[in-house]
């Protein structure tokens, strides 16, 4: 098959929603698309990528995404457009810089490789025709080393994939357009003027509104209550002095100490939210269902290990940031593949990214993280195309305690989030953390 027929095929595989995806990169130089996750944004972009290069419209691209994603790329330029040449950048400075002197199409970067980069391109002057940043919240904050390089990397074309264009605050999305189109928006500008600013090189779909076939996600908030020595330790730590004048570093080392604590016990391993999840697990091995358990501790998590190994006589595995790469694929092969693994224990930061765990039926959030966007990552990772069943998602949720202050203002960037993205009526929004934010949620009822 030629090369045009490979095209004409791949482009009728794609969905309706998806078709206006690769149209739409390829008619705009500036391109910010925020579908939500499991939609095939790389895909569509894949794609539109062969019809460019097919068509000679772009000859140089640099695709620039997180490290464990950079393998993940390239099967997937694999698949969709096999016939256009393309490479991994790793080895040392000199092998790298070689080999954006040598006649690829697509290059394939992570963030920290062009960070440590970026002398390098300013120096050989490098162009591309088309540079791609995947899961673009990477650069959300415009002063960081990471945004700078990104931004000084010539381009002819911009183009950004993130299902969270504002994770905690709308200077996220200033940030991340700064690099699609720079000087369109600033901070100086409304929610509603950057809107329409960026309409017509922003592009948003959901679930909802194109996948009609794919089941619901099931919320579930379980409010629970601590008792005994988890709540003793709870109280003896929220009881400690803390200054109005204390810093930052030492506000939020008290607040994780709390939060911690409102999942184990310290002293004594006691946890009323693992008694409520050891009851998931228990109804869902009747029922052979599969479930991801989060959380953002790893320390959590082994204990949580620990306990299973005892209370339902099996080891399971843990997923974060440490683990290598070859682990990782094991461990999500085991998850998906073999009947026997049915819980992975993940951090929920590790799990936010690059991740398809569509067997799972139910995910267990074991405590919040700060970023309700991120946390949304983390479920989308099980909910994507074929799932053929409703995915169950519980969140534990300690009363009377930081975590209940702390859901109230997760339901406040939500809310952002919903109003600049998802097209509902806008109003304006500051930093949502600020110190007296946090100070206000160690104030005892």
């Amino acid at each position: 098959m030629g090369s045009k027929e490979l095209l004409i095929e791949n482009h009728n595989l794609l969905r309706d929603y998806q078709k206006k995806g690769v149209d739409f990169f390829v008619n705009n130089n500036s391109c910010l698309m925020a579908d939500e996750m499991g939609l095939g944004k790389t895909v569509q972009t894949a794609v539109a990528l062969d019809v460019m290069l097919h068509d000679n419209n772009i000859e140089k691209v640099l695709i620039i995404c997180p490290a464990a994603l950079v393998f993940n790329w390239y099967k997937e330029l694999d698949k969709w457009c096999p016939s256009v040449s393309k490479v991994l950048i790793n080895g040392s400075q000199k092998t790298r810089e070689s080999l954006y002197h040598l006649p690829y199409n697509i290059w394939i970067s992570s963030y920290e490789q062009i960070r440590i980069d970026m002398e390098m391109f300013i120096s050989n002057d490098l162009e591309f025709d088309v540079v791609i940043l995947d899961e673009a919240q990477r650069i959300k904050n415009k002063d960081s080393k990471t945004s700078l390089a990104c931004k000084l990397v010539n381009r002819d074309k911009s183009w950004a994939l993130t299902g969270t264009p504002i994770e905690n605050n709308i200077t996220d999305i200033i940030s991340i357009y700064s690099f699609v189109n720079e000087g369109v928006i600033n901070e100086f500008h409304s929610n509603n003027e950057i809107k329409s600013l960026i309409e017509d090189s922003f592009l948003r779909r959901t679930k909802k509104e194109v996948l009609k076939d794919l089941p619901p996600i099931l919320y579930n908030d379980l409010y629970l209550k601590m008792n005994g020595d988890q709540l003793d330790c709870y109280q003896d730590v929220l009881n400690e002095y803390i200054s109005s004048n204390a810093n930052m570093t030492s506000i939020f080392a008290r607040i994780s100490k709390l939060k911690s604590i409102c999942n184990f016990s310290p002293t004594s391993n006691t946890s009323i939210k693992y008694e409520a999840l050891l009851n998931i697990l228990e109804n869902s091995r009747n029922e052979n269902q599969k479930v991801l358990i989060f959380s953002q501790y790893v320390g959590s998590l082994k204990r949580i290990k620990d306990l299973l190994a005892i209370d339902l006589n099996q080891k399971y595995n843990i997923f974060h940031g440490g683990v290598n790469k070859e682990e990782r694929d094991e461990m999500i092969d085991n998850f998906e593949n073999n009947s026997e693994f049915d819980i992975l224990l993940i951090s929920l930061k590790a799990g936010g990214v690059g991740l398809n765990l569509n067997s799972a039926t139910n995910v267990v959030l074991f405590d919040r993280w700060w970023n309700p966007a991120l946390e949304n990552q983390a479920i989308q990772r099980a909910h994507r195309f074929g799932k053929k069943v409703p995915l169950n998602v519980y969140r534990f949720i300690i009363s009377d305690t930081i975590e209940e202050k702390i859901e109230n203002i997760l339901k406040k960037k939500e809310l952002l989030f919903d109003e600049m993205i998802n097209d509902s009526t806008i109003t304006e929004h500051n930093n949502l953390f600020t110190k007296e934010d946090l100070l206000l949620i160690l104030q005892h009822e």
